[in-house]
């Protein structure tokens, strides 16, 4: 296994929150020239190091656990300097991790009294030098400060990952959507679900 190594000039936000987000890890291998996504191009199913899976996994879950928790510096903690939020239409892109708290935090104290959102059916593979990509199912629930009933969706997480010299961090975050019963958001993106 190989230490882990960051990229000149590649530097996260904050030091790292978990020793399981620094842990030595071996280190993948293909280029990430492009934005394609699996459904367009299988052959970027690379196979990923087990640890290096493991640790994006738990970088998602901890994305979920911060959002629920109402810690939205410790959420910036888990993406790139230059990392992009793309909530949906109705959310204009949250560019850079310094970004981060001030553009969630109005939602996370103001608009939210509870949440809880749901990770499953991780996906992850290989997709460059220190680089990854990965899909994560989204089951989520709100109680809101100001309306009755729960609001709920499901969807899907698009995620980009780089390894720093503070280990995996998250580059690029979209949120795609399946459905939705009582949500605080009328537009959304879809996942492009073949009909």
């Amino acid at each position: 296994m190989s230490s882990t190594r960051g990229r000149p000039g590649v530097l996260a936000c904050r030091p790292p929150i978990s020793p399981n987000l620094v842990a030595k890890q071996p280190r993948i291998r293909a280029g990430m020239q492009s934005s394609r996504t699996e459904r367009e191009d299988t052959s970027m199913t690379q196979p990923i190091d087990p640890a290096d899976r493991a640790a994006i996994v738990d970088l998602v879950y901890a994305y979920a656990f911060h959002f629920d928790q109402n810690e939205p510096e410790k959420l910036a903690d888990l993406f790139t300097t230059d990392s992009v939020i793309d909530y949906g239409p109705e959310f204009e892109n949250i560019v850079g991790c310094d970004a981060i708290v001030a553009a969630i935090q109005p939602g996370l104290s103001n608009l939210f009294s509870s949440s809880a959102h749901h990770i499953t059916n991780p996906r992850v593979w290989a997709d460059g030098d220190d680089e990854a990509t990965g899909t994560f199912y989204i089951y989520a629930w709100h109680i809101y400060h100001d309306r009755p009933g729960d609001g709920e969706m499901w969807g899907q997480y698009h995620c980009r990952f780089r390894r720093t010299g503070e280990g995996w961090r998250i580059a690029e975050f979209t949120l795609k959507v399946m459905g939705m019963k009582n949500f605080h958001r009328d537009t959304m993106h879809t996942i492009g679900r073949r009909l």
